[in-house]
C-alpha cells in the first residue's frame, strides 16, 4: 500500500514514488518548496487514511488537499 511516509527517520520522511512526484507537481504549480508541500501532503494523507476504507486513491486526493490548501482554496 502507498504510504505517504514509508520511512520515518527523525523528522524527515522519505516519500514512495507516487507521493514524491505528486509532492514535486504541487510544489511546482503553488511555487512552495517542495519540503513545505511534503509537510502538508503527509498530513492530509495521513488524515483521509484514517477514515478511508477504499486506500488507492489517497496519494491523489491527500496532493489535492495539499494544493488547495496552499493555493488558499
Amino acid at each position: 500500500m502507498d504510504r505517504a511516509s514509508t520511512v520515518i527517520a527523525g523528522d524527515a520522511r522519505i516519500l514512495s514514488r507516487q507521493s514524491a512526484t505528486l509532492v514535486q507537481a504541487v510544489a511546482r504549480k503553488t511555487s512552495r518548496s517542495v519540503d513545505e508541500v511534503q509537510r502538508v501532503y503527509a498530513l492530509e494523507f495521513e488524515r483521509l487514511e484514517r477514515h478511508a476504507s477504499v486506500k488507492i486513491y489517497l496519494p491523489l486526493l491527500a496532493a489535492r488537499r495539499a494544493l488547495d490548501i496552499l493555493s488558499g482554496d
